[in-house]
């Protein structure tokens, strides 16, 4: 380093490695030439040239390798929220300084492309396209055309992101597969078809939903459409009607013409006979007129005589009505005095029986003592029993005294009692240790107590549940080893532990740990790393698997699996001395004293040095101990003997007062026995008392309520005025009557002339009557007939007019209804009668019906027309997404195909077993890429989970995966930052060797590999440029390599 100043080259000899056999660039179109970063996080200024092939990345920690990832995603426009390691593009600027610069060179076969992006805190981001200014769009376009893919963690894993890639759904992995693999177009693709499973899955429910309406429009109207009919044939028949009722005026009009020119004819003869019957009345007229004189003036006389007949009837009739009505109040009057005499008897009756029973009340009263007797002896009683409570409270209150000090014996005991069963029931105290520590694990345990049956197999549980371990010490080593796997649950199926992954962990979201231990898988022993006799003398007591017995044997050779507590010496006081020697000189790899945990380590490289660590001993939670105290248990059981002698005495006590308390108390009850029987007999005293007052009060009172002749009286006054006003009133009825008669008589007499003067009159009337209508009859015809013939003139026209107004016969349509109709009047009216009987006939509640009928006819037709639409667009969609899907599944199982064929070979290569399988779904949203790996030879293929493999196991197949892509991939670099870290060595020279052989093939994408250390003896190729970072202060000024 120069001026703070590095540079990153590849150490390959030469560079014949650039270029490919046939001479071409070996460099992809897009590759990264040149990387240049000043001011970078920790970098001052370095220029990285990368080999075309794979390119190593290797520093220690902290030296700034991740950094070049994180510059190559922020060139390419990566957000920094992506890279988890800052939130703003401001925190990628070296302390101290005001802005940084990243430029990386790609390859083009025709001119390399530059890329500048300035990261400044005080003008923003500035960026450059081959040192021209551009825009953040341009570069996008850049990198969009050389399918640099920095977002998609199959192409770009930065080492913040790895725990992210381990944890992506089978729907996640697919989807950046595609990406990877099959370019932005296969992926959109795939998002096409979700959506237009979306989309068909909507119109689907859209036309069920129409569907629904059409159906409810339908039955609506077809519950009216009878009533509908019935509407139309009544409109059918209103318009026949009107029809018929506009040909009438054209009927009259004929009718009329032809009245008009007979009028005419018969006007001629009316004139002739009008003049012969005038000449025919006059001497009758004479005769006639005298008749007349005289019946007029007998009808004066009649008139007369009639007015006061009808005068005196009506005074007769109201004097008539005023005796009824006189008569009806003397009626009532009697009626009154009846009804005194009568209550009278009652209220006499009533006074009897209250007296005879006052009576019986007066006689008890005096046969009783007086109240002052049995106040005294109430007095003596009360002094009595007031002395009684005194020597009750006395007795209360050592009663008291005895109870409060027993109660504190009894809590005593209680507490005595909670200990020895607190002692004896270590389960429960056990299972209240893990419910304090572990509350999710204890929730599961009661679920599986209570739901076993669900199960295929046993399932044991939580492991520190199903260990027995004697001594403290030894569970304190036993939790400190274990840690959290004693809460885990073991059980001996995939079935078991599925159910248990969606009933707890799925659905009540309860964190807790599943172990499948299979019985034969489990068959192979477990060796002691050397004998424990050999050994003993330095301190060691035993393994840990022998410090403790478990419920079944599955559970010591579960946590052999896990923890190879087989191996892990369990030591005493001299094991703490002699630690060093025991480590260094034995195989034991982990050692327990009562003062601390030793565990040694030995390197991977160079002298392979070995060193120890010491983790001292925590305290335990309770977990474990499962053992009695039983100088405890006695020394308890003795003081319970104690208390309970103590209790004893007190009850003693507490029954002698109880019985003295017991004789107080019923010379109490006697006393108050006594008591209220006097108080009753005071108060007997007092309600007859009371009865006798009250009697008295209602005798006076009914003797006092009515006057009996002093109503009788006042009635017969008024009984006597109504008959003396009666008797006035019947003789001027009398009168009346009288005048009546008289009248009557004259009438009858009048009547008589004036019928043979009538007579007389009527039959000169009738014979100028007969002569006179007939000579008026022949004027008026004669008169009526010259007008009858003007008017039907004027009517024919009329007529006419009015006729053609309503029905133009001129019009051809007109014309043809005309002719269709009836040509007789009395035709065309008998059936406008008929018509009009079966129109009322025809009856319509509602006559809106027909309009929301024709409405909802019409929504059904718009309806029927729009499901037609949908069901075919619905068709249209089920043949888009299948010839979308023909279109982009191939590629994907293709994709799969070829992905599958390279990650079985990697896992063969490794020893172990892997496939890769497309899950499909009925949603394409659903469908994924499924990773099934088997890392042991007695293991069966399972799903890659965070569950099931180890944190090595999902590296390794990862990176596995990772690989499988590189021969498929259309990206022209691929980077994976730290992927190795958790593999053990065995794993991690594998997957190298398998990255070289992949990687380093002609024609693929340019490769990173980073990470901070690599193992020794490593295979490598030409093909590979190792670039080493190391960074920090004290540098060399010139590297020789």
């Amino acid at each position: 380093m120069e001026d703070g100043r590095e540079s990153l080259s590849n150490s390959s000899e030469g560079q014949n490695h650039h270029n490919n056999e046939d001479g071409s660039s070996a460099y992809k179109e897009g590759s990264i030439v040149k990387l240049t970063l000043t001011d970078f996080i920790t970098y001052d200024h370095v220029v990285v040239t990368p080999g075309p092939r794979l390119n190593v990345l290797i520093g220690p920690n902290g030296t700034g390798k991740s950094s070049i990832a994180c510059a190559l995603a922020l060139i390419f426009g990566v957000s920094p929220k992506i890279l988890d390691r800052a939130k703003n593009y401001k925190d990628f600027i070296k302390r101290g300084k005001n802005e940084a610069t990243i430029e990386v060179e790609l390859y083009r076969e025709a001119s390399n492309i530059t890329i500048t992006r300035v990261i400044s805190k005080v003008k923003g981001d500035k960026w450059m396209l081959n040192s021209k200014n551009a825009t953040k769009e341009d570069i996008y376009k850049v990198v969009k055309k050389l399918n640099i893919q920095v977002d998609n963690l199959c192409q770009f894993l930065p080492q913040d992101r790895v725990v992210e890639f381990a944890k992506l759904p089978p729907a996640g992995l697919l989807q950046e597969t595609e990406k990877a693999v099959g370019g932005q177009e296969l992926l959109d693709h795939h998002l096409e078809l979700i959506d237009l499973k979306q989309n068909l899955i909507d119109e689907v429910k859209s036309v069920e939903q129409r569907k629904k309406v059409l159906d409810d429009l339908i039955k609506r109207n077809e519950l009216c459409r009878a009533e509908v009919e019935r509407y139309k044939e009544r409109e059918v028949i209103k318009t026949t009607l009107r029809n018929l009722e506009r040909k009438l005026p054209w009927l009259d009009f004929h009718d009329q013409q032809e009245k008009t020119r007979k009028l005419k004819t018969k006007q001629d003869e009316m004139h002739e006979r009008r003049k012969k019957a005038q000449e025919e009345i006059e001497p009758i007229e004479g005769l006639k007129n005298e008749a007349s004189a005289h019946l007029n003036k007998t009808e004066g006389q009649l008139s007369g005589l009639q007015d006061n007949l009808k005068k005196w009837d009506a005074q007769r009739k109201v004097f008539q009505t005023k005796l009824e009505k006189l008569d009806e109040d003397l009626d009532n009057q009697k009626g009154q005095i009846a009804q005194l005499h009568v209550r009278a008897q009652e209220r006499k009756n009533k006074v009897v029986d209250l007296k005879k029973k006052l009576e019986v009340y007066e006689n008890e009263r005096n046969s009783r003592p007086p109240d002052d007797q049995w106040r005294e002896q109430i007095a003596e009683i009360d002094k009595q029993t007031n002395l009684l409570h005194d020597e009750k409270a006395k007795l209360n209150k050592e009663l008291y005294k005895i109870e409060h000090a027993k109660r504190g014996i009894e809590e005593s005991l209680a507490e005595v009692k909670r200990q020895l069963d607190q002692l004896h029931n270590t389960k429960k105290v056990k299972e209240a240790a893990v419910q304090r520590k572990w509350n999710d694990t204890y929730q599961a345990y009661k679920w599986i107590q209570a739901n076993i049956v669900k199960f295929k197999q046993k399932v044991y549980g939580p492991i520190c549940l199903e260990m027995m371990v004697s001594e403290p010490l030894y569970a304190q080593y036993l939790e400190q080893c274990l840690g959290d796997t004693l809460s885990a649950f073991v059980v001996l199926c995939d079935e078991d532990r599925d159910l248990m992954h969606k009933e707890l962990m799925s659905e009540k979201k309860l964190r807790i740990r599943a172990l499948c231990s299979k019985p034969s898988q489990n068959n192979h022993p477990h060796e002691h790393p050397i004998n424990i006799e050999e050994i003993q003398y330095l301190g060691i007591d035993s393994y840990m698997i022998n410090v403790f017995d478990a419920t079944d044997p599955i559970i010591k050779v579960t946590l052999c699996n896990m923890h190879a507590i087989h191996t892990i010496a369990a030591g005493n006081h001299e094991g703490d001395h002699n630690s060093s020697e025991i480590l260094h000189k034995t195989p034991i790899r982990e050692l327990f004293t009562p003062y601390a945990q030793y565990r040694k380590t030995q390197s991977q490289y160079g002298n392979r040095a070995i060193s120890t660590m010491r983790i001292p001993l925590r305290k335990d939670n309770g977990l474990l101990l499962g053992s009695i105290d039983q100088s405890e248990v006695d020394r308890l059981n003795a003081k319970y003997q104690e208390i309970m002698k103590e209790l004893a005495t007190f009850d003693e006590k507490t029954n002698a007062v109880k019985l003295e308390d017991k004789a107080i108390q019923q010379k109490v009850s006697m006393q108050k026995l006594q008591r209220d029987k006097l108080i009753k007999e005071i108060k007997t005293t007092e309600i007859l008392k009371k009865k006798i007052d009250s009697l008295n009060v209602e005798i006076n009172s009914i003797m006092n309520e009515e006057n009996i002749e002093e109503q009788e009286n006042r009635i017969k006054i008024a009984m006597d005025k109504i008959a003396k006003e009666k008797g006035q009133t019947l003789f001027s009825w009398l009168e009346i009557q009288q005048k009546i008669i008289k009248a009557a008589k004259d009438y009858d007499v009048v009547l008589a002339q004036r019928i043979l003067q009538k007579n007389n009159f009527i039959f000169f009337d009738n014979q100028v009557k007969i002569h006179s209508t007939e000579l008026r009859k022949l004027e008026a015809d004669e008169k009526e007939i010259a007008n009858e013939v003007k008017e039907g003139v004027r009517k024919l026209d009329k007529l006419k007019q009015t006729a053609t107004q309503i029905l133009d016969i001129k019009k051809p349509e007109n014309k043809e209804i005309f002719d269709s109709l009836p040509d007789s009047r009395e035709e065309i009216e008998t059936e406008i009668v008929e018509l009009k009987a079966k129109g009322d006939a025809i009856f319509v509640t509602n006559p809106k019906i027909l309009e929301d009928y024709d409405r909802r006819e019409k929504e059904i037709a718009q309806l029927e027309k729009k499901l037609a639409e949908l069901e075919n667009e619905q068709k249209n969609g089920a043949n888009t997404i299948k010839n979308t899907e023909n279109n982009w599944l191939p590629k994907v199982e293709k994709i799969c195909e070829s992905i599958n064929k390279s990650f079985t070979n990697y896992m063969k290569n490794i020893g172990c077993e892997g496939i890769v399988k497309l899950a499909k779904h009925e949603d394409y949203a659903l469908w994924g890429i499924e990773i099934h790996v088997k890392f042991r030879e007695n293991g069966q293929l399972c799903r890659l989970d965070s569950h099931f493999q180890s944190g090595g196991e999902r590296s390794v197949a990862t990176m596995l995966y990772l690989l499988s892509l590189q021969s498929l991939t259309q990206s022209p670099f691929r980077l994976v930052d730290e992927i190795n870290q958790g593999m053990d060595p065995h794993n991690e020279r594998m997957i190298f060797d398998q990255i070289v052989k992949t990687a380093c093939r002609p024609h693929l994408p340019q490769y990173f590999l980073i990470t901070p250390k690599l193992l020794t003896d490593l295979k490598y190729s030409h093909q590979v440029s190792v670039l080493c970072v190391f960074n920090g202060v004290w540098l060399p000024e010139n590297w020789n390599i």
